[in-house]
C-alpha cells in the first residue's frame, strides 16, 4: 500500500483488525502526519476496558487529537463513530470504575462529554456537611456524577429528566429513616438509601411514593432497586429511548449471541457494536410487563444483529 485510499480501503475490509490501522499509523509517521498519535492512541484505547485507569488518562489527549481530524476521516475508521461494548467489567468493576462506565455511556449514548469519576470533591464534602453525615463512596460518586452531568453543555433534562441539586434532592428524612439521592415526578417520589445501610461501600436504594389516598406520606414501593451503581445505570437507561416492545421473549434467541449480557439491579442488558438493549424498567408495579428497549447509533456492523432490530422494528 503507497497511498492513503489504499490504506482507508484495507481498514474498512478488516475493521476489528488493529494490523492494518497500526501500519497505516507508520506510514503517517514516516509523512510527519499527527493523525499517526491518535491512531496509536485509539488503539490502544481500544484494546482496555472502559474501567481502566489508563482508558482514562489517554482520554483527554484522544479528544484533544480527534479535534484537529475531519469528520470524514474519523468516520472512515470508525473514531467515535461506532458505539463499542462497554459493561463486560460491569461485575467486578467496583464503584469507581461502574461510574466510569457509566459516564462512558452517557459520553457515547448522549454525546454529552464526561470527565472522569473522583471529582466534585468540595461540593460532595459540602452536602455531607449540611447532613451531618459521611457518604460511602457510591452516593459520593453519584453526587459528581450527577453534577457533571447538569453542568453540561445543556442535555441535563434528557439525561437525567428530574432536575438535580444538591441543596434540595439529597436530603435527609429522618421521618423515613433515609437519604433521598432523586426526587422524580415534581417530588411525589424519592429514590433514597437507607440510613441505616450508610457504611456499606455501594448501599441499596428504595422507592418511597406518596400515598394519596391516605394523608399523602411517603412509603416504600416494592423492594430495594438494588446498589446505588445499579440504580444510577437502571435510571439512565429507563430513559434511553428507542424501540420498544413488551415481554423479553423478543429478546430469547438473540440473547446468548450478544458480546455482553449482564444484569444490573432490575435489569437485562445486551450491547453489541452500536446495540444496547435493556430488558425492564427500574420502577414497574406489574412485574410480568418488563418491556424491552433498543437504542441504535449508526449502523450495525453485524448483519445478524441488524435483521434482528429489524424484526423487531416490524412488529
Amino acid at each position: 500500500m503507497t497511498d492513503e485510499p489504499a490504506f482507508l480501503a484495507a481498514i474498512a475490509d478488516r475493521p476489528g483488525d488493529p494490523t492494518p490501522r497500526l501500519v497505516y499509523a507508520d506510514w503517517l509517521d514516516d509523512r510527519d502526519d499527527p493523525r499517526a498519535e491518535l491512531v496509536r492512541v485509539e488503539e490502544e484505547m481500544r484494546t482496555l476496558p472502559a474501567d481502566a485507569d489508563r482508558y482514562w488518562a489517554l482520554k483527554p489527549r484522544r479528544n484533544e487529537l480527534r479535534a484537529g481530524c475531519s469528520a470524514d476521516w474519523l468516520a472512515a475508521l470508525g473514531y467515535g463513530t461506532v458505539y463499542r461494548p462497554v459493561l463486560a467489567p460491569w461485575p467486578t468493576a467496583g464503584v469507581k470504575g461502574r461510574f466510569r462506565l457509566l459516564r462512558e455511556l452517557v459520553e457515547r449514548w448522549y454525546g454529552e462529554p464526561m470527565p472522569d469519576a473522583g471529582g466534585r470533591a468540595a461540593e460532595v464534602a459540602a452536602v455531607e456537611a449540611r447532613l451531618g453525615r459521611a457518604f460511602p463512596a457510591a452516593i459520593q460518586e453519584w453526587i459528581a456524577f450527577a453534577l457533571d452531568i447538569a453542568d453540561g453543555p445543556g442535555k441535563a433534562n434528557v439525561i437525567l429528566r428530574d432536575p438535580f441539586n444538591t441543596d434540595e434532592t439529597v436530603a435527609g428524612w429522618p421521618n423515613l429513616g433515609v437519604v433521598s439521592l432523586l426526587e422524580q415526578a415534581e417530588g411525589d417520589i424519592l429514590w433514597a438509601v437507607p440510613a441505616d445501610r450508610m457504611a456499606e461501600p455501594d448501599p441499596p436504594v428504595q422507592v418511597h411514593q406518596l400515598d394519596y389516598e391516605g394523608d399523602e406520606e411517603y412509603g416504600p414501593v416494592g423492594e430495594s432497586l438494588g446498589a446505588v451503581t445499579e440504580f444510577a445505570f437502571v435510571y439512565l437507561a429507563s430513559y434511553l429511548g428507542g424501540g420498544a416492545s413488551w415481554g423479553p421473549d423478543r429478546v430469547a434467541v438473540a440473547a446468548d449471541a450478544f458480546p455482553v449480557y449482564v444484569e444490573i439491579g432490575s435489569m437485562d442488558v445486551m450491547e453489541a457494536d452500536n446495540l444496547l438493549v435493556t430488558i425492564g424498567t427500574g420502577y414497574e408495579p406489574d412485574p410480568d410487563a418488563r418491556p424491552l428497549t433498543y437504542r441504535t447509533r449508526g449502523p450495525i456492523p453485524d448483519p445478524a444483529f441488524a435483521a434482528w432490530v429489524e424484526g423487531l422494528r416490524r412488529r
